[in-house]
């Protein structure tokens, strides 16, 4: 799984409100990398700063807000080195705020500095909010939810559980608390708790989830005994991260288990699309492929849809290309194209045999109901190209090259440009 503490620290900085911080030491222009230079001044100005302001309640928490706005700034940059100085410093001149101990914490965790930034977030929870405010507990919630992921980096998924279930009476429409506590209760085998979490985070903000979380979701509910629920989950984890590898496998399996074979033997192919010749859920998928196949070329009752998408390819290889199309429109006749891999082998079909208007027509309205799925759109890009609609190709070719300028469908249709990133 991926390091849990980077996850949070991402969603975390979309996510969580205004953090806080404090103390410092002096730098030199040297030390700041060409992102940190734009912050330049703000960082001067900040560390000179002497002492809070003590004019009026609403100056000292302006300034704490361009500590907090330039800190998380430069962790985004990753100059965590600078943004630690100007924690500390805030640290040193706010040293009883919940918000700045809950800052510099955030920006411990940040370095991997777990020990230290458990340690000034649990006393931040028993320092002040006033002038810095925290209306409505929110910041506090934070800084229980930043010490239960601070905890699950340790491994000490039973500690965790106690601060992220307060984060969460505290404010109870805290997504990335329920995805930290289904993480938690999932390493510690507690599936049905582990489930329950995650569903309510998955309601709450899909957008929060990452493929680990919904492969984790997903193994909970079938221990628990609920590979309905399982399937669902994977289902839902392909809509959300249509290019992420393993999904559309594990799905298979579950499709074969129903003796769908016809929607299984779809999602073992999609997945040697998206995964890639080198991906372990590559060479599993072929193997379940190969078996498929046998099956439905040495069977007297073979499926009507698999033995032409079977056989075509073979014609293919021969050259025999007006008996290729034959089989394919076989196939695709009578599924009304109804799933994105009979899409992608229709319309690769198309453009080989120099279609590209037939292949827009079905394209289009696939990446409308697939978003995300690079292999239709990289073909789409093509297509346009081939009927010369320059712009809408180039704006499809520039976002293929934003979501996955590695991938080898990126490289097949548009290598030069790939090379040129």
């Amino acid at each position: 799984m991926m390091p849990i503490y980077n996850k949070l620290l991402d969603i975390l900085a979309i996510l969580l409100v205004i953090l806080s911080a404090g103390v410092c030491y002096g730098f030199g222009k040297e030390d700041l990398s060409n992102a940190a230079m734009q912050y330049e001044s703000d960082i001067e100005e900040l560390l000179s700063i002497e002492e809070v302001p003590t004019e009026s309640n609403a100056l000292a928490r302006k300034t704490f807000k361009r500590f907090d706005r330039t800190i998380r700034e430069l962790v985004k940059i990753e100059e965590t080195d600078t943004a630690l100085n100007l924690a500390k410093k805030c640290r040193r001149l706010y040293p009883d705020q919940l918000r700045t101990g809950l800052l510099l914490g955030w920006v411990q965790g940040a370095r991997g500095e777990l020990d230290e930034a458990i340690q000034i977030t649990q006393a931040s929870l028993s320092d002040k909010t006033d002038p810095l405010r925290d209306s409505q507990d929110i910041h506090r919630a934070e800084a229980l939810t930043h010490l239960g992921g601070f905890l699950i980096q340790q491994e000490k998924y039973g500690q965790s559980l106690p601060y992220l279930e307060e984060a969460l009476t505290r404010n109870k429409n805290s997504a990335i608390a329920l995805y930290l506590v289904g993480l938690a209760h999932f390493e510690e085998e507690n599936w049905y708790e582990s489930a329950k979490a995650f569903s309510k985070a998955v309601r709450k903000d899909r957008r929060l989830a990452s493929p680990d979380d919904f492969q984790s979701y997903a193994i909970a509910s079938e221990k628990m005994g609920r590979p309905d629920r399982a399937q669902k989950v994977l289902r839902l984890a392909i809509e959300t991260f249509p290019m992420e590898p393993g999904f559309r496998y594990n799905l298979g399996q579950y499709l074969e288990l129903e003796s769908a074979t016809r929607e299984a033997y779809y999602e073992y192919r999609l997945e040697t699309l998206v995964a890639g010749g080198e991906s372990p859920f590559t060479r599993e998928a072929l193997e379940r492929i190969a078996r498929i196949e046998t099956i439905q070329l040495h069977t007297d009752y073979p499926d009507k849809v698999l033995l032409p998408l079977i056989s075509a390819p073979l014609f293919k290889s021969q050259g025999k290309k007006e008996e290729e199309r034959k089989l394919l429109e076989k196939a695709v006749g009578s599924t009304r194209l109804d799933h994105p891999y009979l899409v992608y082998v229709w319309a690769s079909c198309l453009l080989e045999q120099d279609q590209p208007g037939e292949a827009i027509e079905v394209l289009e309205k696939a990446v409308k109901e697939h978003p995300g799925l690079v292999l239709l759109e990289a073909d789409l890009a093509a297509a346009y190209s081939e009927v010369g609609e320059k712009e809408k190709s180039e704006a499809l070719i520039r976002k293929v090259l934003l979501e996955a300028p590695n991938h080898w469908k990126a490289w097949e249709r548009f290598g030069p440009l790939v090379n040129n990133r």
